[in-house]
């Protein structure tokens, strides 16, 4: 199950994506104007898997900015 949210202070956004489950789960329509750049993650990730991903791993969450 995919949680996610988005927060707004001034000119600044934060989106957290989270998959609240033991499987990998698809973002769907909640990856819909997610942008920015990576904050905040609780895996290593490479350069090249840092941008909006179209699933997330078990228990994967991750914050972008803008």
């Amino acid at each position: 199950a995919i949680f996610a949210y988005r927060r707004t202070l001034g000119e600044a956004v934060a989106t957290v994506l989270v998959n609240l489950s033991p499987q990998p789960a698809s973002l769907g329509e909640a990856m819909r104007g997610v942008r920015g750049d990576l904050l905040l993650a609780n895996r290593d990730l490479p350069e090249e898997e840092r941008g909006v991903p179209t699933l997330l791993e078990p228990w994967e969450a991750r914050v972008y900015l803008v």
